[in-house]
């Protein structure tokens, strides 16, 4: 269903993937979808769940030997995070990411303890990481990027490149010596 039902998101914008349409592209009525998922924004918060179990997959596909990731590997990593076309943050408004985490949690508020416990488990497994990274900088601008990504339409094109390019030295210097 996940599967069936990102391609619909990716086709048609996550507001015109109904439940009877997702269920119907998964070839399952209805009903089944209900007994899977109590509502589109929680298939939607559980796609996205089964999206960070497959980004880590990916990463501990890009391993060295010894288990640590490069620093042109770990750049590679945040890059793929932002213009991963498999993320349904890419087909989403950002009104509907706020309607699948309102579903989740009363509180929209960014989690910085949270955040922060994952960016160190990544960044753990990587050589020429600084000792001391702001972690509540280095989370805002993987927002920025995603939201760049997510809504470039509203960008020149003519200096949007060069622009993410900036972002990303700025954050790789952010994060690494």
């Amino acid at each position: 269903m996940f599967i069936a039902g990102l391609d619909l998101i990716k086709k048609n914008g996550y507001t015109h993937a109904s439940v009877e349409k997702i269920a119907e592209a998964a070839g399952l009525g209805k009903s089944t979808f209900y007994n899977f998922f109590s509502s589109k924004e929680d298939f939607m918060a559980q796609l996205i769940e089964h999206g960070h179990k497959a980004f880590w997959q990916y990463v501990d596909e890009r391993r060295d030997p010894r288990g640590m990731l490069s620093a042109d590997v770990m750049k590679e990593i945040l890059r793929a995070i932002i213009y991963n076309a498999n993320s349904p943050y890419q087909y989403m408004t950002s009104e509907e990411k706020r309607k699948v985490l309102r579903s989740q949690s009363d509180d929209l508020s960014p989690d910085l303890d949270e955040e922060t416990q994952i960016l160190k488990a990544l960044f753990s497994q990587c050589a020429g990481v600084r000792a001391d990274p702001d972690y509540a900088e280095v989370s805002n601008l993987l927002k920025l990027l995603a939201e760049a990504a997510g809504d470039r339409e509203i960008f020149h094109s003519a200096g949007y490149e060069r622009m993410m390019n900036d972002i990303y030295e700025l954050l790789f210097e952010k994060v690494f010596e």
